[in-house]
């Protein structure tokens, strides 16, 4: 038999943080999220990078992961400082992908980051869109 643990180390002072050693196969899932919880309430913040083997969650919470910004948004702010054009890319056909890619066994892809230039030139269309004043409001609506 063995048991399921789960270590978290603080990169900046290599000092492990987190430690669970009663985790539960049934919600060992959503560790990593407890986790995140417990860095917020620790230090007032996300945490600004996660390094994880990507089996030890859900798509489920990886998409959570994504929505919060952790790590992956850095990526794209270093991209917009070297004058490159990106946004990520959390919904995808993870098969195809790794096929095209050539993603080897045992690793998967979680998120996807187009890089380029931006064109110097761009038309924006009337799409019949709201306005974003006809849809955002600040401290009331």
């Amino acid at each position: 038999k063995g048991i399921l643990a789960f270590l978290a180390q603080d990169a900046a002072t290599r000092v492990f943080c987190y430690t669970k050693a009663d985790v539960r196969k049934e919600t060992q899932n959503d560790e990593i999220l407890r986790f995140v919880e417990f860095w917020k309430q620790r230090t007032g913040r996300l945490p600004e990078e996660l390094i994880f083997d990507s089996k030890l969650t859900t798509y489920k919470n990886l998409n959570v992961l994504n929505q919060q910004g952790i790590a992956f948004e850095h990526l794209v702010l270093a991209a917009w400082e070297q004058g490159l054009g990106t946004c990520w890319i959390g919904r995808f056909k993870e098969p195809e992908v790794r096929n095209i890619l050539e993603v080897p066994e045992g690793l998967r892809v979680i998120a996807l980051t187009p890089l380029g230039y931006l064109s110097t030139s761009f038309v924006a269309k009337d799409r019949g869109r709201k306005s974003p004043g006809e849809i955002v409001h600040y401290e009331k609506f």
